[in-house]
């Protein structure tokens, strides 16, 4: 009896040992080595299948092997840097893999963070103190260059949200870049505004004043 419970045994483990190392769409990078499988069947695994890191730069162009006995085709993928990796085989097969160091990922969040927490406190402060333009126009600026910085990591790749997803067609990490550089123009705009209008207050009413 414990020989047939050993061969059933035997006989399973493969298959859950292959399902346990299959890629998932979002994979941490502990996770790997992982099996990039095909979602469909394939008669022959004489294809190849090629690796781009963020849809720009070819990694490399591998041959598939055949996954177990599902009539699938695999390769092992490893590459560990964070991002999106896309891939499409000669069967004109296409698909994406986001490579996510959760390390990282709460860096990025964090630093993001502290720096628009700062940013939006500077801005109410900004507001606080409408009556003292100089020290309004100080805070705008630097809530601008605070709000600035965070539009050009995020505009260079610097991602806090995994995978990326995309609105109206644009990655949405790209879109908190565009919401950094408005609510930056917003604190520079009003804090600039505010300034001259302070300013133009305190001339005497009625006074004239001449170019030399």
């Amino acid at each position: 009896m414990k020989w047939k419970y050993l061969l059933i045994a035997m006989f399973i483990m493969p298959f859950v040992s292959a399902e346990i190392d299959k890629c998932s769409y979002v994979t941490e990078s502990f996770d790997l080595p992982c099996q990039l499988v095909t979602p469909d069947t394939w008669e022959e695994c004489n294809q190849s299948i090629s690796i781009y890191y963020q849809n720009e730069t070819l990694l490399t162009t591998l041959s598939m092997t055949r996954y177990g006995i599902t009539g699938r085709c695999n390769i092992t993928f490893n590459y560990t840097t964070s991002g999106v990796y896309y891939f499409n085989t000669t069967y004109n097969e296409t698909g994406q893999l986001t490579v996510k160091d959760k390390d990282m990922q709460f860096f990025n969040l964090a630093l993001y963070g502290i720096f628009t927490f700062f940013s939006i406190a500077l801005i109410f402060v900004m507001h606080k103190y409408e009556e003292k333009p100089g020290v309004s126009i100080s805070l705008g600026s630097f809530s601008f260059v605070l709000q600035i910085i965070l539009a050009s990591i995020m505009f260079e790749g610097f991602s806090i949200i995994y995978p990326s997803y995309y609105v109206f067609g644009t990655d949405i990490n790209m879109l908190l870049g565009v919401v950094n550089v408005m609510v930056g123009l917003y604190a520079l705009i009003f804090s600039v505004l505010l300034f001259n209008f302070y300013k133009d207050s305190k001339r005497p009413k009625g006074t004239i004043y001449y170019n030399d």
